[in-house]
């Protein structure tokens, strides 16, 4: 269990506001919530397209209290790596604006599109590379934010737009891609599934961030 109790969690500024364009009950912004919520600070999050990008950031709106960068659907990891890898840059020459954090925490946000299929070359490099950074997928099982397509993270038999189920297909033919044995594989720190409803799971992937650093190289 997390050491940041709900109580402490609830004294701490959201980084994400209420008043977003997601969907009602949806879980996604409970989680990130959450999560922001047991980061040390100061805090960058770089987001993929996908629900949680568009539900809070529709022009010339924002839900983010805290530096966001909207990226594309392939690169989340690629960019929170750069990001790592500035900040790791200017504490080693002691200049540039982010010299002065003896920590940050990087927080790169995707969907089952941007993890399990588009951007997992990206993320697969930044494991391998050790860099420190936590990342966070918000797993839908399906491209929800384009019309609810079938991805490497729908589950087998599953129906969508694009593997309708039928007399002759019965919906997806393949299973879902196993992503925690495949990040696993690429033996990095730490990895953790979460569920909304228990909430101080959601944050401990970053509580425990001082005790589960990548190698940063």
């Amino acid at each position: 269990m997390s050491d940041l109790t709900l109580r402490e969690a609830a004294r701490k500024p959201d980084g994400v506001a209420s008043g977003h364009r997601l969907c009602a009950g949806c879980d996604e912004p409970i989680v990130v919530r959450q999560i922001l919520k047991a980061t040390r600070g100061p805090t960058i999050v770089t987001s993929a397209t996908g629900c949680m990008e568009v539900g809070t950031s529709i022009f010339p709106y924002t839900s983010w209290n805290l530096p966001w960068l909207h990226v594309a659907f392939e690169n989340a990891a690629a960019n929170a790596s750069g990001i790592e890898a500035a900040w790791r840059a200017h504490r080693r020459k002691g200049t540039g604006p982010l010299a002065k954090y003896e920590t940050l925490d990087v927080i790169a946000i995707a969907g089952d599109g941007g993890t399990y299929d588009i951007g997992l070359q990206a993320l697969s490099g930044a494991l391998e590379r050790g860099h420190d950074f936590t990342y966070v997928l918000l797993d839908n099982e399906a491209y929800m934010n384009t019309g609810i397509q079938r991805s490497g993270g729908t589950p087998f038999t599953a129906s969508t737009t694009t593997s309708p189920a039928g007399r002759v297909v019965p919906g997806k033919r393949e299973w879902k891609k196993p992503i925690d044995e495949i990040v696993i594989a690429h033996e990095i720190p730490y990895v953790a599934t979460i569920n909304a409803a228990w909430p101080n799971s959601a944050g401990f992937p970053c509580s425990c961030r001082p005790r589960c650093q990548g190698t940063g190289r």
